[in-house]
């Protein structure tokens, strides 16, 4: 007993495929600009990291100073020191990362932020429909010029 091959998938031409033939490109056209986001990703990523392991010092430098530093100001309340040093640490990784890690992100001021700047606030109230009762639509506009 013999066995056929299934139908499927089908066989395709060279240089094509599921949706159709691929239009021809040069090699390597893409891969220096490839290579170039790789690059500013990666350089990005080592900033982020950055700014998270200089915020993850200043929270804990900020809770060793709050309540084992000098004048031991938070010493018998270790979990107001522990809050207080959280806040100024993400406080110093919010403008790290917002001044230095995705300043080339950042646009200038009035210049659109994309399709959420174009539409109206959340809170804005749409107007209310105009609706006409049967009785409008019988009476004339007061405004309308009786015929002479």
């Amino acid at each position: 007993m013999t066995r056929t091959p299934p139908p499927w998938p089908a066989p395709r031409a060279p240089g094509s495929d599921a949706c159709g033939p691929r239009p021809p490109h040069p090699p390597g056209v893409r891969a220096p600009q490839l290579i170039a986001r790789l690059r500013r990703l990666f350089l990005e990523a080592t900033k982020f990291g950055t700014v998270g392991a200089l915020a993850f010092i200043v929270d804990n430098g900020g809770y060793f100073l709050l309540v084992n530093g000098p004048g031991r100001l938070l010493a018998p309340y270790p979990v107001r020191a522990s809050v207080l040093a959280s806040a100024i640490a993400v406080v110093f990784s919010y403008v790290g990362n917002r001044y230095w890690t995705f300043a080339q992100h950042r646009s200038r001021p009035g210049q659109a932020q994309g399709a959420a700047s174009a539409s109206p606030p959340a809170d804005a109230v749409p107007p209310a429909p105009q609706t006409t009762s049967p009785a409008d639509a019988a009476s004339p506009p007061t405004d309308a010029v009786a015929p002479a």
